[in-house]
């Protein structure tokens, strides 16, 4: 029996792109939520029965902000029982000092807030009162807890804003804006909301250097710097179409102003990944070079 790395959430967006740039795919188990929901244990258990886990990449998450807000405090709602419950049914599948877990997070974990602003470092401590985060960056960061106390040697990858060059099934923090461009009906977009994004295919390189060694711990995949929503949707329309100035801008600090839920949308957010490149020996890209690949890469709303 060979050894497999189970693929959680093999559908979605960074998923299903690790999945296609891993060269060794006959060793990867990628079940759909049919198969193996994390809300039940022993359909999971079913799945898991004839097969030697080696390792676990779990990317699989609720990750609607918006809707998770909508449950805040209620911790039967979909967004809780995905990312704690379902993590705390999920790891409970393995032996914890044999099998290595490798769990996918957010930036979220963190405030963005100016009293405790990014860009966060691997080793910065992660939030634990809900009423400074996102109920989603709140159940999250529980997650995070959750594969940390249970396994020996637990491995966590932060990401931010993840952006691929071509997905049909769902647009993200790039491909939404073009699409909205080409309709005529981009809104305005903050230029005081600071923030970094992660290229899939970086990250998924990352992976794979993960995959191939024993190293444990905080992990973030990030732009080497950062950048507002205004500036970075500016700089790809202009690339990918030729024309300058056609994004309005708006503040987020005056936006929050009225808006009962200040929380939504994190002022002083980025990640830092000093330590993570100089740890695997990596080395991610600007904003603007991921820009530029993705636009080379024919970047398709």
């Amino acid at each position: 029996m060979k050894k497999c790395i189970l693929v959680t959430g093999a559908q979605g967006l960074v998923a299903s792109r690790f999945i296609e740039l891993y060269k060794q795919r006959e060793y990867l188990l990628t079940p759909d939520l049919t198969e193996f929901d994390f809300l039940k244990p022993t359909q999971m258990e079913k799945y898991l029965k004839d097969e030697e886990i080696s390792q676990v990449l779990n990317f699989a998450a609720f990750t609607d902000v918006a809707a998770g807000e909508s449950q805040r405090g209620d911790k039967e709602g979909m967004c809780w029982k995905i990312n704690v419950d379902g993590v705390r049914n999920l790891v409970k599948m393995f032996d914890r000092k044999r099998v290595r877990f490798i769990h996918i997070s957010t930036d979220m974990v963190f405030s963005g807030s100016d009293a405790d602003p990014g860009p966060y470092e691997e080793n910065r401590k992660v939030k634990d009162n809900p009423d400074t985060l996102t109920w989603y960056g709140y159940s999250k960061a529980r997650g995070e807890e959750v594969v940390q106390d249970y396994f020996k040697k637990p491995t966590v990858v932060r990401i931010i804003y993840p952006v691929r060059a071509k997905f049909t099934f769902k647009t993200d923090f790039l491909r939404n804006p073009l699409r909205l461009y080409q309709q005529r009906k981009l809104y305005p977009l903050f230029d005081d909301q600071y923030l970094s994004i992660t290229d899939i295919d970086e990250l998924s390189g990352m992976l794979n250097k993960l995959l191939e060694n024993d190293n444990a711990g905080v992990f973030h995949c990030t732009s080497t710097d950062i950048t507002t929503p205004y500036e970075i949707i500016n700089y790809l329309i202009e690339a990918k179409y030729g024309v300058k100035n056609k994004v309005k801008r708006i503040s987020v600090s005056k936006f929050l102003k009225n808006n009962d839920n200040r929380l939504r949308y994190p002022i002083y957010g980025g990640l830092k990944a000093v330590d993570t490149q100089k740890q695997l020996n990596v080395r991610f890209s600007s904003w603007k070079q991921i820009v530029d690949k993705l636009i080379a890469q024919n970047i398709t709303p």
